[in-house]
């Protein structure tokens, strides 16, 4: 994540999708503590094993399947555009990459 438009933060989401952001004072130390955590057997992980190949790949099927749900109308715009944010760097925990939203201009269902 990027914490004041640098690379220098983590920001893990526990089961019940509350986020804690972590900034360090430099990116080697972000890379280092999220290399532990990946190489580490944790309870209720999302990754079978801890490599940045495993999560490369969980993060490109992640975005595959909210994509879908979406098409599928299985999530709101909202939650859709909130996983967008989320996939581009952006957080509520950094008002410097606070979420964005298109603006409605026109009113489609009305005559």
């Amino acid at each position: 994540r990027r914490y004041q438009l640098k690379q220098l933060a983590l920001e893990i989401y526990d089961v019940h999708n509350n986020g804690t952001f972590i900034a360090f004072t430099n990116r080697f130390q972000s890379e280092e503590v999220l290399h532990s955590l990946l190489n580490s057997t944790l309870p209720n992980s999302i990754l079978k094993s801890g490599t940045s190949t495993n999560y490369d790949r969980f993060l490109k099927g992640l975005r595959t399947r909210i994509t879908n749900m979406w098409v599928q109308g299985k999530m709101s715009n909202f939650d859709f555009l909130m996983h967008l944010n989320s996939f581009a760097g952006r957080s509520y925990n950094d008002l410097t990459q606070y979420p964005v939203f298109p603006w409605v201009i026109a009113d489609y269902e009305s005559e």
